[in-house]
């Protein structure tokens, strides 16, 4: 199992996290602005809101996401 750490994440985090994700070798994913794209928060906000906050979000289960404190 694979522990991937980056403060903010981006496109080339993201491909590493889906990858080891789909070979069932990622065991967290630890960021300092993130959470799962389909965090149950984000139903209750509006739309504009919404699409600004799921730019940070990751395709992996609650979890798998540890968001660290600075």
């Amino acid at each position: 199992m694979i522990l991937v750490a980056h403060p903010f994440g981006n496109a080339n985090v993201r491909a590493v996290l889906e990858a080891l994700k789909d070979v069932g070798l990622l065991a967290k994913f630890v960021t300092t602005l993130g959470w799962p794209a389909r965090a149950g928060i984000f139903r209750s906000l509006p739309a504009a809101t919404r699409r600004t906050r799921t730019r940070r979000g990751y395709n992996l289960p609650h979890d798998k996401v540890v968001r660290a404190r600075c």
